[in-house]
């Protein structure tokens, strides 16, 4: 079931309804099937997507998969999670795409549960088009938005 909701909401995930963003991970259920109090921790994508949404307005959609990649010597065999290929992880297929395509993956807002409160992924980029990965965070202190960027070429 899928609600249409603007930038500013959250998406509940079994029923239609839309929530502010900030009403995520508050500690309080305001979705009646309470997955705006989900998938605030700790993500493996073995279940589902865990609140992260593919962008309307890039070239191509971010993928949960399992195993080997469709494109021979690209993708990894097994996912961080089980070491294995029963593991989920999210993936871009680029091939076919023209230099410059986005894939953009959103995630819900994270509030900040403790002094260290981080933010941590695992990647693997490997193929010849495999181009950068980008991860951009925009932080809210006093009103003044702040966006920080972490670029990462292929290796």
């Amino acid at each position: 079931v899928e609600a249409l909701c603007t930038e500013e909401e959250f998406g509940c995930d079994k029923t239609p309804q839309c929530v502010h963003s900030e009403q995520k991970c508050d500690f309080m259920v305001d979705c009646s099937d309470s997955s705006d109090e989900s998938y605030c921790g700790s993500c493996t994508f073995e279940g589902s997507l865990c609140g992260l949404w593919n962008s309307p307005d890039d070239h191509f959609d971010w993928t949960r998969y399992r195993g080997q990649t469709p494109s021979v010597n690209t993708g990894p065999g097994t996912d961080h999670t089980y070491g294995n290929s029963t593991g989920h992880y999210m993936y871009i297929e680029v091939t076919g795409q023209a230099l410059g395509d986005m894939a953009v993956l959103n995630t819900p807002v994270f509030r900040k549960s403790s002094r260290d409160c981080s933010f941590e992924f695992w990647y693997h980029m490997r193929g010849t088009a495999i181009g950068q990965l980008e991860l951009n965070m925009t932080s809210t202190f006093n009103g003044t938005n702040t966006t920080q960027l972490l670029m990462l070429d292929k290796a």
